[in-house]
């Protein structure tokens, strides 16, 4: 059974990519507090939470691994890359463009496995994943059970 192994790395988009309708719903708590220094320390807080939001972040790095083969991949954005020209080794580094040709290279890749494995993956990455491939239009390639819970644990009986 293919196994792969995974994991992403996302960042927040700056706030000037949101337009002033954006940035007054994603701030909108900020006029309930009268301090001004305690808004701007929650406002630095919200742009932190950024990165966690799929509709206000962007995946920048997928690291990828075979379990079988134990080789691998990690997918990053990279406004420019020099490559290494020593050794290649079990992980091969792909710079990408953009999002868009990171998500595609990713589910071009996922779709050859039938097992998953990741940290929160069903909580966050999976999910972080598909919106984000749903936000830029870029098709989804992977199985339908993608991350079906095929590793549910069962609780033994009681004693009795």
């Amino acid at each position: 059974m293919a196994t792969l192994v995974f994991d992403i790395e996302t960042t927040a988009q700056p706030v000037e990519n949101f337009d002033e309708v954006q940035q007054e719903y994603l701030f909108r708590e900020l006029q309930k507090i009268p301090d001004e220094t305690e808004r701007a320390t929650r406002r630095v807080e919200i742009q932190r939470q950024f990165s966690l939001w799929p509709l206000t972040a962007q995946v920048v790095c997928i690291a990828m691994l075979n379990a079988e083969s134990q080789r691998g991949q990690v997918l990053f954005v990279a406004d420019d890359f020099e490559e290494d020209s020593g050794e290649a080794g079990p992980v091969e580094f792909v710079p990408v463009a953009d999002e868009n040709e990171l998500l595609t290279a990713f589910w071009d890749a996922a779709k050859h496995y039938n097992q998953v494995v990741t940290f929160n993956g069903r909580g966050f990455d999976v999910p972080f994943l598909y919106l984000r491939s749903a936000v830029l239009n870029t098709p989804i390639l992977a199985p339908n059970d993608f991350c079906s819970d095929t590793s549910r644990s069962t609780t033994p009986p009681a004693a009795s």
